[in-house]
């Protein structure tokens, strides 16, 4: 047999108290303003205590174990305190090679019409005479004791005569161009002149090819 449950009449029925805080003004009340200006002087107190110890580690002097590594805040680059460079791996940066200095003598080249002639050397191997002669500009002369420099094939010898540079080079048999610099001189500094030589036929006794001089 189910159970009855006992029927509330309105006169059993109450509300439970309703529990409020304390309504207690705080101890110490800030405006913005002092809030801010304490904020903002934890802060300079912040920096000034991290700008004392960087000055501090720069100029104290640091331990070194036996393996050579410095200790603290003075490690070496490349140390294990450089976690990029412990690792051998590159950050992604390199050093860009600085820009050349400036031609001291700008002029002296397009007035240098030098000319390259393929001549039968020793052996009956072709070479390639290029020749530099002397520029109308009174002040600039070739540096008799500096060796010229040949790119895409080999220099076999080169004279420096009155008139100007000879240097005799062996392409390489490929090749169809080749680059010859000789250094010299003029009252602003020193200077280099190249002769850029290129060809399209087969190379022959007597055979002139196309040449382009340049300064730097």
């Amino acid at each position: 047999m189910a159970k009855k449950l006992p029927v509330l009449s309105n006169a059993t029925k109450s509300v439970l108290p309703e529990v409020l805080p304390d309504p207690r003004r705080p101890k110490e009340q800030s405006a913005p303003r002092s809030r801010t200006v304490a904020h903002m002087q934890r802060l300079l107190a912040t920096a000034a205590a991290v700008g004392v110890a960087t000055v501090s580690c720069g100029k104290e002097k640091t331990a070194t174990d036996p393996s050579g590594e410095r200790q603290g805040c003075g490690k070496k680059p490349g140390s294990s305190g450089d976690p990029s460079s412990s690792s051998g791996q590159s950050s992604g940066y390199a050093v860009v090679d600085p820009m050349p200095p400036p031609a001291h003598c700008p002029d002296v080249a397009p007035t240098v019409k030098a000319t390259a002639t393929w001549i039968q050397g020793d052996g009956g191997a072709l070479l390639l005479d290029v020749f530099f002669p002397n520029p109308p500009r009174a002040d600039y002369k070739y540096v008799k004791d500096a060796q010229p420099t040949v790119y895409t094939g080999t220099m076999t010898s080169h004279t420096v005569k009155d008139d100007g540079v000879h240097v005799f080079v062996t392409p390489d048999p490929t090749a169809k161009n080749t680059s010859v610099s000789v250094k010299g001189t003029c009252d602003k500094g020193p200077g280099t002149l190249t002769a850029n030589v290129s060809w399209a036929e087969a190379p022959k006794v007597g055979g002139v090819t196309v040449v382009y001089v340049s300064e730097y």
